[in-house]
């Protein structure tokens, strides 16, 4: 149990300083590099952060790849803003988009324990290390 405590808390450190994974990361320029910018840039508001990312959500034209960059990127401004619930929603949608993305899953454990939602953050957490699982090479 203490373990479990312990990896909880590091994985909140580290989710909520910083975004998880390889986000932030967009190529398509515009509002969604405003948003990615703000994510790397702690003393940004995070509020104005928000709004540019949902700008770039809905009338910049973007990939895939980078549509689910902006949505993480949201996500994580939405959590250091403090809103937890439009967080969780973020993460899950870039899941529901790509349900390989490590750093999404990682993002949502993190934002699930900040809910007090504790299974369903360990659960994320597994998945997200599941991901970045490396293949063992065999000689």
């Amino acid at each position: 149990m203490r373990q479990l405590v312990i990896a909880a808390a590091l994985l909140a450190a580290a989710a909520f300083s910083a975004p998880a994974g390889a986000e932030p990361k967009v190529v398509g320029g515009g509002t969604s590099e405003i948003c990615a910018a703000a994510v790397l840039d702690a003393r940004s508001d995070a509020h104005t952060g928000v709004a540019d990312c949902t700008d770039a959500l809905k009338y910049q034209p973007m990939s895939m790849v980078d549509r689910i960059a902006t949505t993480i990127n949201r996500g994580t401004l939405r959590s250091r803003a403090g809103d937890l619930t439009g967080a969780l929603a973020d993460f899950s949608d870039a899941i529901s988009m790509d349900a390989a993305n490590a750093g999404a899953y990682l993002n949502r454990s993190a934002t699930l324990l900040g809910l007090k939602r504790y299974g369903e953050a360990k659960a994320d957490a597994d998945m997200a290390i599941r991901l970045h699982a490396m293949p063992t090479e065999v000689a």
